[in-house]
């Protein structure tokens, strides 16, 4: 009998190991597959700063652009105001 026990112990520890190591393979299974998952996350969100980066540099000069265009514009605005009022005075004048 003891024989008999002792294989079925040898069988049953065999086993629970097959399934521990299953149990682990799964796991190691799952994990390496979160990792792809966030690797994959982690490069589209990489290249989104990038392009957000290259998209505020363009924005930038963008900006520049219109600043000094409407700052000339303001000062031509200036510019044309007082020969009006220069105009104006000399008719009065007259």
């Amino acid at each position: 009998m003891r024989n008999v026990s002792g294989l079925t112990d040898a069988n049953q520890n065999a086993a629970a190991d097959e399934s521990k190591k299953r149990r682990i393979q799964m796991e190691i299974l799952i994990l390496e597959s979160d990792i792809r998952k966030l690797n994959n996350e982690k490069n589209a969100t990489d290249n989104d700063v990038r392009k957000m980066t290259l998209d505020e540099e363009r924005i930038r000069v963008e900006l520049d652009k219109k600043k000094n265009y409407l700052a000339k514009v303001a000062q031509e605005n200036r510019s044309k105001e007082d020969e009006l009022r220069a105009l104006r005075k000399k008719l009065n004048l007259l």
